[in-house]
């Protein structure tokens, strides 16, 4: 049965392609073809990932280095050991752990804080294959998926960026890789795996929890069976996700507020009343807005560059996806594929913080539509081949959407290259905090005899991480406000805007944006 060649390992991804059995040197044939080709899939993906990585986005962001600064403070004593690392933005600690780790063999760079992203990345193009294997267990869906992820632009941006999201996926995509087929060879261990990854990946983003408990719960209620007979080993599991969930279970209780806290306000934190069902409603649909996935982006350049999320050219292979035949997508499988679909939008629906779409929150739903592309191809091309050999057509004619996919597929990337590494820099100059890092350094190179530096051009919001890392240690008296004692004598002031400057300020200097305007005015009361 198709459900049942899901137990096959990796090794054996091959022999699945087709029905039929291979003589052993066809089959090592194919079956090196087919590493080569996830290699080279692999290769392509981190390529995307690591290219220009310090220089695109533009400058780091806080949050690239609020986990460093986080977990480093911790290991040096400076504030108290918590799973939420609290900058006013409040982060969990995983992403921080990896890009600890990081700066210690290539120190304290933009690269190196935001290399484990494009890592965890890459390991997402295997995992999202692998997942699409493991539910419909054929070589070109295998391939199909994890080269839609390694191009995706969704996954790229996140990718590239050294924050929290980036660890997520990894996680979440082995747990369940792992959960399935434990319950489909009856192993302790892969079950005993998927807790852990998924347990672990709660210490990544907040949004991973609501994935992993609900997607886990709708897996093992589809293979009800598989779930009776594997229940001790279930248990086992579970005690050993509790166990890796302790600490931040403790934290919860301790200070239940950071687990919500930040910029986002949660749609039901007025209450569960018509208004906010209609915003949920809202925000939950606005989610498969097919501008939104395809064309525009959720509008926060943050998130990446205003184009879609999807290419144009998945769009065709999703719906053909969906709807493929059990013969190609087992039942069970496609039920768990639309849990999911339905489940996608509730990391942005959840919470209100754009007015609408939230693609970061709710990136779970990336990998799903890389398999449901990669269903779709192979739906394609075996509905095409039957066609063909029914009917008799030419090769050439067999064969010919082949080339005009790949085409498109081609043409499509190389526009979202453009768009992210010419026109984005420029773009996201601003958001991603571009000239902080000049101005800590005209801080730093005039703060003699000053006993005081007083901030109007730093973001409210992140203010607290800027200052800790980029002027860590003995320093003057910092302020990330106009206080009465910013008018005193021996005062440092950062302004945004010139008419801020008090009367006798003496003129320094500025440091400029992006495109050249003005980033910061720098005035000295001596």
């Amino acid at each position: 049965m198709a459900e049942e060649r899901a137990r096959i390992s990796i090794v054996d991804v091959p022999s699945l392609s087709r029905g039929g059995a291979k003589a052993p040197e066809e089959r090592t044939v194919t079956i090196g073809l087919t590493v080569g080709a996830l290699i080279l899939t692999l290769a392509l993906g981190a390529g995307v990932r690591l290219w220009n990585i310090a220089s695109v986005p533009p400058e780091l962001h806080p949050d690239e280095y609020a986990g460093w600064l986080g977990i480093t403070s911790m290991l040096a004593g400076k504030v108290q050991p918590s799973v939420f690392l609290n900058y006013g933005v409040v982060y969990l600690p995983l992403y921080g752990v990896f890009e600890v780790l990081s700066s210690l063999l290539f120190g304290v760079t933009a690269t190196a804080l935001r290399l484990p992203a494009a890592l965890l990345g890459t390991v997402t193009v295997l995992a999202t294959g692998l997942v699409g294997y493991q539910f419909v267990p054929r070589r070109l869906v295998l391939l199909a998926a994890a080269l839609s992820m390694a191009i995706l632009p969704w996954d790229i941006s996140v990718s590239r960026i050294g924050w929290e999201p980036a660890a997520m996926l990894p996680f979440l995509l082995f747990g369940l890789y792992f959960l399935r087929r434990g319950l489909y060879a009856s192993s302790s261990r892969d079950i005993v795996i998927a807790f852990a990854l998924l347990a672990i990946g709660a210490y990544s983003y907040r949004a991973e929890s609501f994935y992993a408990v609900t997607l886990t719960i709708a897996l093992l209620a589809i293979e009800f069976e598989r779930t009776r007979k594997m229940a001790q080993e279930l248990w086992i599991g579970l005690a050993v996700a509790l166990a890796i969930l302790g600490p931040l279970a403790l934290s919860v209780l301790a200070q239940p507020h950071l687990l919500t806290s930040g910029p986002a306000q949660g749609t039901f934190d007025p209450g569960v009343n018509a208004g906010s069902l209609a915003e949920f409603e809202y925000l939950y649909t606005r989610h498969f807005s097919l501008a939104a996935l395809f064309v525009t982006g959720d509008g926060n350049l943050q998130h990446g560059p205003p184009v879609g999320v999807l290419y144009p050219w998945m769009a065709p292979f999703i719906l053909i996806g969906l709807l493929a035949p059990p013969s190609v997508f087992p039942s069970r499988a496609r039920v768990f594929a639309v849990i999911w679909l339905l489940l996608y939008p509730f990391g942005g629906a959840l919470t209100d913080e754009n007015g609408g779409q939230h693609f970061i929150r709710t990136l779970a739903g990336a990998p799903l539509f890389c398999i449901l592309t990669a269903i779709g191809i192979e739906t394609c091309r075996g509905s095409i081949a039957t066609l063909a050999a029914r009917h008799r057509w030419p090769a050439g004619l067999a064969n010919a959407w082949q080339p005009v996919l790949v085409a498109a597929v081609c043409v499509q990337f190389a526009q979202f290259c453009s768009a992210y590494f010419v026109r984005y820099p420029v773009q996201a100059a601003r958001i991603f905090h571009y000239g902080d890092r000049d101005v800590f350094a005209f801080v730093k190179a005039h703060d003699a005899g000053v006993d005081r530096v007083c901030f109007t051009s730093l973001d409210a919001w992140n203010y607290t991480a800027q200052t800790g890392f980029y002027m860590p240690g003995n320093a003057p008296a910092l302020f990330g406000w106009m206080d009465p004692a910013c008018r005193t004598p021996h005062t440092l002031l950062s302004l945004q805007n010139r008419s801020e400057a008090p009367p006798g300020a003496q003129f320094l200097g500025t440091v400029q944006n992006y495109d050249g305007t003005s980033r910061a005015f720098f005035y000295q009361l001596p």
